[in-house]
């Protein structure tokens, strides 16, 4: 089976806004499946742990809803399902995988990750799958599974990978990018796309260290998207909207021609 089983009936996620994070796992060369990984379990934890801290400490209080972080090494009475790791021999089996989790739980969001390789020549790529039926848009067909940059070069160490500040410094800007993504998400679903807007700029602000080339252009897309949204109540500020609009498709597209 692709997902875990579920130790009872599943709980379903309860906020606005849900954020399922699997424990990582690792590609077998030899059959192309991803099987379970001690280190990536601790590193999707890790993961886990600073955007629900994130979340906790730092939301606005007058968001539309407080999103809820699920991972199987986290605490929590409501949950009652064991959400284990995304597998599958290809990413298009994993990317089925992530949605029957999501649809399992409830969850809007389901982050994976895929460690390929061991020792000095591992590497680990960490993807987010955005749930369908987010909006009712035009831009509800874009969402799907996402790489949240650039493969992580390791190694991982089963005992502490924490302990190579380089992975440490790189997985902690990707739970950032997820904490201010969820929370312009969360806007844009509560009906606040000026809102949404402001948490979409503030990201590109505050994650300077988020490199251009290294999965930027999903912040340039939501910036678009709203720009977009935005043009529809701006009246006789909608071509400028729309122009700003652009400019941030094509500058998500330069980025990554194949961006849909």
């Amino acid at each position: 089976s692709p997902t875990a089983t579920p130790t009872s009936t599943p709980a379903a996620m309860a906020g606005t806004f849900n954020i399922a994070v699997t424990d990582f796992g690792q590609l077998d060369p030899t059959t192309g499946q991803v099987l379970e990984s001690s280190s990536g379990r601790l590193l999707s934890q890790w993961l886990a742990q600073t955007l629900a801290d994130e979340l906790q400490t730092a939301i606005e209080d007058d968001l539309p809803g407080r999103p809820d972080v699920w991972h199987d090494a986290i605490e929590n009475p409501r949950k009652n399902v064991q959400l284990g790791t995304v597998l599958g021999d290809s990413p298009e089996a994993r990317h089925a995988a992530a949605a029957k989790i999501a649809e399992n739980v409830n969850a809007t969001m389901v982050v994976y990750g895929t460690v390929v390789g061991v020792g000095d020549d591992s590497e680990l790529t960490v993807e987010f799958y955005l749930r369908p039926g987010l909006s009712k848009d035009e831009f509800d067909s874009l969402v799907g599974t996402e790489q949240l940059g650039r493969p992580i070069l390791g190694p991982f160490d089963d005992a502490d990978p924490l302990a190579n500040l380089a992975v440490e410094r790189q997985l902690r800007w990707r739970a950032q990018a997820l904490f201010w993504l969820t929370q312009g998400l969360v806007l844009h679903l509560g009906g606040h796309p000026d809102l949404a807007l402001e948490f979409f700029d503030r990201a590109e602000q505050e994650l300077r260290e988020w490199p251009d080339r290294d999965g930027k252009e999903i912040l340039y897309f939501f910036q678009g998207r709203e720009h977009f949204f935005l043009s529809e109540l701006a009246g006789q500020d909608a071509a400028q909207q729309l122009d700003e609009a652009q400019r941030l498709f094509e500058k998500a597209v330069d980025l990554r021609p194949d961006y849909a």
